[in-house]
C-alpha cells in the first residue's frame, strides 16, 4: 500500500489553537522520517518521545512557527509535547 521514497500527510491539524502539519516520507519497510510543522499565536517549542519515553526530537528555542524532523520505525508511537512560553 505504501511505496518507498513516497510522501504522506495530514494538514492543517488544529490543535488548542496550533495549527499542525504532519508528513512523513516512507524510507524501507519498517523505516520512516517525520516531519512536524506547528503555528501558533503563542511561541511554543516541541519534544517528540517514543513509546520507552526516549527523546526523538525537540525544537529549539520558542517561536510562533516550529518543527523537528526526525527518523523512527513505521507503525511506532510517538508523543508530541507542545511547550508553551509562559514567560515575559
Amino acid at each position: 500500500m505504501f511505496e518507498q521514497g513516497k510522501i504522506y500527510g495530514i494538514s492543517n491539524l488544529s490543535y488548542r489553537g496550533i495549527k499542525i502539519d504532519v508528513n512523513y516520507r516512507i524510507n524501507t519497510d519498517d523505516k520512516i522520517e517525520i516531519d512536524l510543522k506547528c503555528k501558533s499565536d503563542n511561541k511554543i517549542k516541541l519534544l517528540v518521545t517514543d513509546e520507552k519515553q526516549r527523546v526523538m526530537a525537540k525544537s529549539g528555542k520558542y517561536s510562533n512557527v516550529t518543527g523537528v524532523i526526525f527518523s523512527g520505525d513505521n507503525y511506532g508511537l510517538y508523543t508530541v509535547f507542545i511547550e508553551l512560553n509562559t514567560g515575559n
